[in-house]
């Protein structure tokens, strides 16, 4: 299938996943530890059906049980989680999903109301964090769900590892560093 491309932004970005589409990122430097933070990461506004069934099914073709972890901005954390720790930049705790969030957080509430954040502050990634305050504006909804850009294979680390493992995916699109590439 062909490949198309245009610049990416912000705006063009938040655009996609406020209208529910998923998409797969691939910008600056890799993280490294347990998680995919934001740079090498597939991701959706938890409310949408292209949610965890369909991302662990048609997606990442893993069981139906394995749970996604959501992306928080550290200004509405209180609001939509108990039990958190502030400092949690990196997904490695947890906490509860507040009753009146748990529909819209449906792809990231685990079947006990747990969740493992990434709590996440303007200083720790400007870009992600301004996008997600883009897709609130949109949405109401200042959460990303967020899981490792890979199928059954390491993380994504090359251009080119993105591009191929991109081309195996039912997602339309792929943010490569500037460009947002569109099936």
């Amino acid at each position: 299938k062909k490949l198309n491309y245009e610049n990416s932004s912000v705006e063009k970005i938040s655009n996609y996943l406020s209208e529910r589409k998923v998409i797969c990122m691939f910008r600056g430097r890799s993280e490294s530890g347990p998680r995919a933070l934001g740079h090498r990461s597939i991701m959706c506004i938890p409310d949408t059906n292209n949610g965890r069934d369909y991302l662990n099914f048609k997606i990442k073709k893993r069981e139906w049980y394995r749970p996604y972890a959501p992306i928080v901005l550290d200004k509405y954390v209180n609001e939509i989680l108990d039990d958190y720790i502030l400092n949690s930049p990196y997904m490695t705790t947890s906490a509860y999903i507040k009753k009146n969030w748990r529909k819209k957080l449906d792809a990231v509430n685990h079947i006990d109301n747990s969740t493992r954040p990434q709590i996440l502050k303007k200083e720790h990634d400007p870009f992600l964090y301004n996008l997600i305050e883009s897709i609130y504006t949109k949405t109401g909804i200042p959460v990303l769900l967020n899981t490792s850009f890979n199928k059954q294979e390491p993380i994504v680390e090359t251009p080119d590892n993105a591009l191929n493992t991109f081309r195996k995916f039912n997602i339309d699109f792929l943010v490569l560093n500037d460009f947002i590439i569109k099936k």
